[in-house]
């Protein structure tokens, strides 16, 4: 709980210096309160000269690894550079882009609403009786569309593939198959998938779709009257205590002060 209120909390004028200052290191996020040298160990050299090791055969700049046990983090190290030009180090601070580990995070997020009672796996997504249900969607080409339930887009299992490439991959070739200008939204996606026949009936199949994962960040954004980054740090990573976890931009102006 205390986690919760670090934007908010005050510590009394009175109260001791010295317990003012460990409560407020309390209150940082924690990659803010790690240290490199602080999880050495008996042992952690040979973690140390593996990923060096790795890093040197793979040409790779910087990394971080954490390494959790029994639910504890026993382990936590950065190596190489955040800015190979500017020189500076990487540490635990440093943030990095996970990418597909996000979708891991939307499925939790899908899971709390589900757990709040707002949601079922059997959902339909699209159509009249879905989630998604813009009257200018209801005609799509294909009618198995609209069986599309929550779980199969959870199991990357709507019915699309990747048999003509990654569509999230390729915006600009997907406005110009749907007659809208550049850059794609959503609107744009299920104008796409509206008009386009399955590659497979929904449920019965598996494939990898990224595509799927964003129009789950849509559920969660009507279901919870939320805009998905909010959502996603109210219920899912605030309670953990993690603050330092951002939506990523696209452009360099915007990078984080902390990101490599």
């Amino acid at each position: 709980a205390l986690l919760m209120l670090s934007n908010s909390t005050t510590v009394e004028s009175n109260a001791d210096m010295k317990s003012n200052l460990h409560f407020n290191e309390f209150l940082k996020p924690l990659n803010e309160r790690l240290a490199n040298e602080r999880t050495s160990f008996p042992g952690s050299e040979t973690i140390d000269q593996q990923i060096t090791r790795f890093m040197e055969t793979s040409n790779i700049t910087g990394v971080s690894v954490a390494i959790v046990k029994d639910e504890r983090l026993v382990y936590t190290n950065a190596f190489g550079f955040a800015n190979r030009e500017e020189g500076i180090k990487t540490t635990p601070e440093h943030l990095f882009r996970v990418a597909s580990v996000s979708k891991l995070i939307t499925a939790v997020a899908i899971m709390a609403l589900i757990d709040d009672g707002k949601l079922s796996l059997q959902s339909k997504v699209f159509g009249p009786n879905g989630i998604i249900n813009d009257e200018k969607y209801y005609n799509a080409t294909d009618p198995s569309m609209h069986d599309i339930t929550v779980k199969d887009l959870l199991d990357h299992g709507g019915g699309w593939t990747q048999r003509y490439g990654d569509p999230m991959f390729n915006p600009i070739l997907i406005c110009e198959l749907t007659g809208q200008q550049p850059p794609a939204t959503l609107d744009t996606y299920l104008n796409f998938v509206s008009s386009r026949r399955l590659h497979f009936k929904p449920g019965t199949a598996s494939s990898y779709s990224n595509m799927g994962y964003v129009f789950l960040g849509e559920v969660i954004k009507r279901i919870s009257g939320m805009e998905y980054e909010d959502f996603v740090k109210s219920r899912v990573l605030l309670p953990l205590g993690l603050f330092d976890m951002h939506i990523g931009a696209s452009y360099q102006k915007h990078k984080r002060e902390n990101e490599v």
